[in-house]
């Protein structure tokens, strides 16, 4: 009786180890995008009125935390923190010109929260394999860690799932991180414009036993109020002629550029603005932090066969007034528009591996450079460009007086597209001229 009793006992105990420890199967569904549409990560949507619904220790978030607010002429941001448990906040800024907006929302997790919808049924005794697993990834997490510095698991445009690993120094642990992006490129129409938005979830996994350690949603959407076609004209060359690059551009044409130009109504020249002069080379350079960067180049080289070089260059990453962009770009476009104003509206990027594509335009060749194709030895690879339109011409000649003398210039726009959220992010314009 006692051998039974003692049986009994130790089957009794091992059922109820085996229901403490639950089951770490993972679900199908919901997925990365089925969860942050059901947690409210969708444009116009927030998660502010799920505080009241999403429940911390018996009682809803709201209760936790303060919810703070703020706001100024163009924006505003509301923000909730719980110390060790969530932190998020939503913030929108309207640009200058009252042209488009920009809205960011966040919220990031650290322990259990009821109501928080789980991608594929997510806990935080989970690990990274399971989720790995469920998902059809066949990683041995020890042997192929060095492998998984950022790589991508899922590689088209439209989505990514980054897996990232980080060695710390003083333990020698891995922290790795799951980052899945969905960039949908399609339109949500909004009184008198269109909206574009990205989304990405990421989970955080505890170095040593790979558990989850955090979780976090955001979606960063752009309302677009009015945007305007694009036209025909004026093409690259037009709009490089336009601005002051053309043929013989000397320091006074280049300081008058910037005297035409303004940013925020303030005219460029009114920013520092450095100068110096020799006998043999003369150098006008200007920068504004966070907004433009520019220099004219002169230099007379008596010993390469008396050979003269002029370069002027102006690279913007915010508008600046006065500027001609070509086909009427703002930064509120995208590249797609830019295509079909074009002409090239049919010319896919996912169909094409190539890393550079020419295209013929009346204007002239025009390249499209897609940097997730580049190669790694580009040293030129700009950080957070995904996309750039080149457009590059120039003309040499030669005179045939007694005293001949040989002049090249070349003439080049390029237009820089975001990765993350493929808007317009940069313009540079450059003319170099050689006289030999």
């Amino acid at each position: 009786m006692k051998k039974i009793l003692i049986c009994f006992v130790l089957l009794l105990t091992f059922t109820l180890l085996l229901s403490g420890c639950g089951d770490a199967r993972l679900a199908k569904t919901p997925t990365f995008s089925q969860a942050l549409d059901q947690n409210g990560f969708t444009p116009g949507d927030g998660f502010i009125d799920k505080l009241d619904v999403w429940i911390y220790e018996d009682k809803p978030l709201r209760e936790h935390g303060d919810l703070l607010a703020g706001c100024g002429f163009t924006g505003g941001v509301e923000t909730f923190y719980v110390k060790g448990v969530c932190s998020g906040s939503d913030e929108f800024q309207t640009s200058d010109d009252r042209s488009y907006a920009d809205r960011s929302l966040d919220f990031s997790m650290y322990v259990p929260i009821d109501g928080v919808v789980m991608p594929y049924g997510m806990t935080f005794d989970n690990t990274l394999e399971d989720l790995l697993q469920t998902l059809g990834y066949d990683f041995d997490i020890g042997v192929d860690e060095e492998k998984l510095l950022d790589h991508v698991l899922i590689p088209d445009y439209e989505s990514k799932l980054i897996l990232s690993c980080k060695t710390d120094a003083e333990s020698g642990l891995h922290d790795y991180s799951l980052e899945f992006l969905e960039d949908t490129r399609s339109d949500r129409y909004i009184e008198g414009g269109v909206s574009y938005y990205t989304r990405t979830l990421s989970l955080g996994f505890e170095a040593g036993t790979n558990r989850l350690n955090d979780l976090s949603f955001n979606v960063t959407e752009r309302n677009i109020y009015h945007r305007e076609m694009l036209t025909k004209t004026p093409t690259f060359s037009e709009a490089l002629e336009q601005n002051g690059f053309k043929f013989d551009m000397t320091e006074a044409d280049f300081k008058a550029l910037l005297e035409n130009c303004t940013y925020r109504g303030i005219s460029l020249d009114s920013y520092d603005v450095a100068s110096r002069s020799s006998m043999v080379s003369t150098l006008t350079h200007l920068s504004v932090t966070n907004v433009c960067w520019g220099e004219y180049y002169e230099y007379f080289d008596s010993l390469e066969e008396m050979t003269e070089t002029k370069r002027s260059s102006l690279t913007f990453i915010a508008p600046i007034g006065e500027i001609v962009l070509p086909y009427g770009m703002t930064f509120g476009h995208t590249l797609y528009d830019l295509l079909a104003a074009m002409g090239c509206a049919d010319f896919s990027m996912n169909e094409n591996d190539a890393w550079a594509t020419t295209l013929m335009r009346d204007d002239g060749a025009i390249t499209l450079y897609d940097y997730a194709h580049a190669p790694e030895t580009e040293a030129n690879r700009p950080e957070g460009v995904r996309f750039a339109v080149s457009y590059s011409g120039g003309v040499s000649q030669s005179s045939d007086s007694e005293n001949p003398v040989h002049v090249e210039f070349t003439r080049k726009m390029t237009l820089y597209f975001a990765e993350e959220t493929g808007y317009l992010s940069s313009v540079s314009m450059s003319i170099l001229e050689i006289t030999e």
